[in-house]
């Protein structure tokens, strides 16, 4: 017996018989990119199987794993028979070929950051003429702290290459099946599943996402359906005027002016919101914010009241709040390249910088966004402020809630933060460096250039108040976010709640451990899924 055969539920997953995929021989093809996660490896593939159905297409996988690893194991258990690996090399004249141009298009970008510079990159390296610089950037700073003095070094130049080859072999897959549609598991990063979306969206193939279905272990969202077009790498992947159908949902929102303001009311004062669409579930306690993000932001301490009190003692000055982004956080993918600087980290530096020989007369604090601990950057902000040593800067301790800096503080510097928005909420103008969700409504200062950027931070002080109907715009946009009417495509999360299947599959993988995931799998899985109720409800939303 194979060794992959070692817990009871797995070898009882792989000896039941599942009617899943079948494969036929269709002219339209599906591209189905692999996230290398088994515990989502059955969950998108129900994605790629409605697609198939709905739209009379055969399945190709691309993926990096082995041949033998539990993940390619699955998809064979499911009946998916065609499955490449992308990183994978034959010696033949087209492999040859393939790696003699990854080597010259790399070469010209590596020479094109030395000479021009990471910006000149982000928004000028193409492959085939298909912009790819920003995804590269993006996952070079990704991990190990790397957006600390990015250099041209081995493992950016590694990357590079990597990036490159991946990128040339995907565009042959895509010329040698012609597919009409895609399959992904995330949006971001210069791996298959973003880098095989950029050329879709070059291609014009229509792309496909399962996103939500498992905010928390007690709560359960929306199960939607994502596709995504050449502006929301441009302009970020939320903004709603540079996206035709969020627009559009958005200028039709009915909703009373009591009800947003009672939603405003509540998520300032950190309730359960009650969710007002009538065809979203009630009393869920997410917003906007991901996660439960907005509750850390607001977490109280009091090391934080004290803070506060001491802000407050400075009644002469006028203070600015600075919020940090996650600065490893895939800054392309949620600002855009239109976002002014390299990253998060290079926008932290060069205000830091600005404000020293600039702004000697306000009091600016600086603040770590709440999910900074994890990636263990909190002491990285930390020290990058010290090391300038400003008087009039301060450095946000711990659980300083968000909601007291609102009130205390006159507006606030951002990459392209919530946090723009609630300070509009309360009537006062904010500074941001790139496309944000509520870019177009005139409710931040949104800078055109670096040279736009640095005049307003000089006159923050002279940044008018709100009126009325855009501080009720602020809390309108506020809400459409929080409640998710901005989403299209969805399978309600009531309906989800009540069938075994999405119920279990969608909202328990999270976080599960590998030798759990086939228990799920064998307890969940229908035999037949295509007479399941549920997958019936994804063909509908397709």
């Amino acid at each position: 017996m194979s060794k992959l055969y070692k817990t009871k539920y797995l070898n009882k997953f792989f000896f039941t018989k599942y009617k899943f995929y079948k494969e036929k021989d269709y002219i339209n093809k599906i591209l189905y990119v692999d996230r290398e996660r088994i515990n989502v490896a059955v969950h998108n593939s129900i994605l790629a199987l409605a697609l198939s159905k709905k739209y009379k297409s055969s399945v190709i996988i691309l993926s990096d794993q082995k041949k033998k690893s539990k993940i390619i194991k699955v998809y064979k258990k499911l009946g998916f028979k065609y499955i490449y690996n992308t990183l994978s090399f034959d010696f033949n004249f087209f492999n040859l070929i393939l790696i003699l141009n990854t080597l010259i298009i790399s070469t010209f970008g590596i020479l094109s950051v030395i000479t021009k510079g990471f910006y000149w990159f982000i928004n000028n390296y193409k492959i085939k003429n298909i912009p790819m610089g920003d995804l590269i950037y993006d996952t070079n700073i990704r991990f190990d702290n790397r957006y600390y003095k990015p250099k041209v070094d081995f493992l950016f130049v590694k990357l590079l290459l990597k990036s490159t080859y991946r990128t040339l072999k995907i565009i042959k897959y895509f010329k040698k099946y012609k597919f009409k549609y895609l399959v992904i598991g995330t949006e971001s990063y210069a791996f298959n599943s973003g880098i095989a979306l950029r050329i879709a969206l070059y291609k014009n193939v229509k792309n496909f996402s399962f996103h939500g279905g498992n905010y928390t272990d007690k709560t359960l969202a929306d199960l939607q359906v994502l596709t995504f077009n050449k502006k929301d790498f441009i302009y970020g992947n939320s903004a709603v005027k540079k996206n035709n159908l969020k627009f559009k949902k958005f200028s039709q929102l009915k909703a009373s002016q009591n009800k947003i303001n009672l939603f405003y009311h509540n998520r300032t004062k950190l309730k359960t919101i009650d969710l007002i669409k009538d065809n979203i579930s009630k009393n869920i306690n997410y917003d906007y914010a991901a996660h439960d993000d907005l509750n850390k932001a607001n977490t109280s301490s009091e090391k934080g009241k004290k803070f506060c009190k001491y802000l407050k003692s400075f009644k002469k000055r006028k203070k600015f709040l600075f919020a940090v982004h996650a600065l490893s956080d895939a800054v392309h993918i949620n600002a855009g390249t239109k976002f002014l600087f390299n990253d998060y980290y290079d926008q932290l530096v060069k205000t830091l910088k600005f404000i020293k020989y600039n702004n000697t007369k306000d009091l600016w604090i600086f603040r770590a966004h709440p999910n900074s601990a994890i990636l263990h950057e909190k002491e990285i902000i930390k020290k990058t402020v010290k090391e300038f040593k400003i008087r009039n800067v301060l450095f946000c301790p711990e659980n300083v809630p968000i909601n007291e800096l609102i009130e205390i503080c006159e507006s606030t510097v951002t990459g392209n933060g919530t946090i723009a928005l609630e300070f509009a909420c309360k009537g006062k103008m904010s500074l941001i460096a790139g496309p944000a969700p509520y870019s177009g409504f005139e409710l931040v200062k949104e800078p055109k250039n670096l040279r736009e950027y640095f005049h307003y931070l000089k006159n923050l002080n002279t940044l008018p108040r709100l009126k009325k109907n855009k501080i009720f715009l602020a809390k309108k946009l506020l809400f459409f976010f929080g409640t998710r009417s901005y989403i299209s495509k969805y399978v309600p999360s009531e309906l989800i709640s009540k069938d075994k299947m999405l119920g279990n599959l969608i909202r328990k993988c999270t976080g599960i451990k590998n030798d759990d995931i086939f228990k799920l799998y064998y307890k969940s899985l229908p035999l037949n899924l295509n007479k399941n109720k549920d997958f019936k409800k994804i063909l509908n939303i397709l």
